[in-house]
């Protein structure tokens, strides 16, 4: 019996401290958030919309509101690029947190910018587009993520049916990883 119970002990002191050298990220996902509502979309040739379309205080008054996913390809055929915008503000409790833009679905010929400032894709997926954005944001008062989008050569190609923001468009938030 004291052999049976050393034994459990023995297992059970093993179990607690596997379970509590577990790698505990902490940069768990908090929030994933649709990015979907309220967007604007201009179709025009990129000469006509200069690329002042990308700063924040650009006037996008007049382009049509739309929601995400948008496709643009079947409905303007003569058109080579075409623009979405969208302003937001950061949640205050969302500062000192990690935030990733997600596209499930963009075209690939794509310039996207926050504030004016360029952002890279970290994903380069199948027209999928991931990139941390927190570096761009403006923490207090409004932000506009800016996209310009032109017409891909292969249009007639199966694969690139579809062309501008297509799918489904995200921010993840997340904690602030400690190793970085």
């Amino acid at each position: 019996m004291l052999k049976r119970t050393k034994i459990w002990s023995f297992a059970l002191l093993l179990f607690t401290a596997i379970f509590m050298n577990c790698n505990v990220h902490d940069n768990k996902i908090i929030s994933k958030q649709l990015f979907d509502l309220n967007w604007k979309f201009i179709s025009e040739d990129s000469t006509s919309t200069s690329t002042s379309a990308f700063e924040i205080d650009y006037d996008d008054s007049n382009w049509q509101n739309i929601d995400l996913p948008h496709k643009w390809n079947n409905d303007l055929e003569s058109v080579d690029s075409v623009w979405y915008r969208k302003h937001f503000i950061v949640p205050e409790n969302w500062i000192n947190k990690h935030i990733v833009l997600y596209f499930e679905g963009i075209s690939e010929q794509n310039e996207i910018r926050i504030n004016g400032n360029p952002v890279e894709n970290s994903l380069k997926a199948n027209n999928s587009f991931q990139a941390p954005i927190n570096s761009y944001l403006n923490g207090t008062g409004a932000n506009v993520i800016a996209v310009r989008i032109e017409k891909s050569n292969q249009q007639n190609d199966l694969i690139y049916a579809e062309s501008g923001i297509f799918k489904h468009a995200w921010l993840v938030i997340s904690n602030r990883s400690n190793s970085k």
